[in-house]
């Protein structure tokens, strides 16, 4: 009886403490609407541009390209021994500038010279056989691209490959791949680029028209 009489009285204090609190104010549209323009108004929104560098950003990727000294060494002596040539040939004296060496310049510009580890030879892979730039490689152009196909397809400036005998892109995410040129449109400085290797995660960038 004692018992019984205990979890009735609980149950009423519970009944009436539920009673006396004030019933919860319904939100009508009305209330929402002002909420929502009350914030729009306090609070600054992100620029269209901000926008779009957030939702492009996984697609964008650094490219550099990479001059091979030792074939930049190869490609100044083929023109040399033809201008000499064209000289005999003509029968004029073949006069040499003393000009710098256009492969030890490509070297002293390169900011990777001293951070790549040392080759074997000149010329020859990394170790891991991945193609990437070497020591004996002199950067030549660096920029930005995008990618427009989940297949690696990139497109980038041409000024910042032309000429270069490797190609290497980072990605978002830090991932190294070689690349190789596929095509070139000289008047509008664009090239299109793809990677070999890609992060699993690789998104194309949403193109227009």
């Amino acid at each position: 009886m004692l018992l019984a009489t205990g979890a009735l009285l609980a149950l009423l204090i519970v009944l009436g403490h539920h009673a006396l609190q004030p019933e919860p104010q319904r939100l009508t549209q009305k209330d929402i609407d002002a909420a929502v323009v009350h914030v729009l108004e306090k609070v600054p929104l992100p620029s269209q541009a901000t926008r779009a560098a957030a939702v492009i950003a996984p697609s964008v990727v650094r490219v550099r390209g990479f001059r091979d000294l030792a074939k930049e060494a190869e490609r100044q002596e083929a023109a040399l021994k033809a201008a000499r040539e064209a000289a005999r040939k003509a029968g004029k004296p073949f006069i040499k500038l003393p000009k710098p060496d256009a492969a030890k310049e490509l070297a002293k510009k390169s900011p990777q010279a001293d951070q790549r580890k040392p080759a074997g030879k000149r010329g020859t892979r990394s170790e891991e056989g991945d193609g990437l730039p070497e020591k004996d490689d002199g950067e030549i152009g660096v920029g930005s691209g995008v990618v427009i196909m989940e297949n690696g397809t990139i497109l980038t400036n041409l000024h910042v490959v032309a000429g270069a005998d490797k190609i290497r892109v980072t990605f978002f995410n830090g991932v190294e791949s070689e690349a190789e040129l596929i095509s070139i449109r000289p008047e509008h400085d664009l090239a299109v680029i793809k990677a070999k290797t890609l992060p699993d995660d690789l998104t194309a960038a949403t193109m227009r028209s």
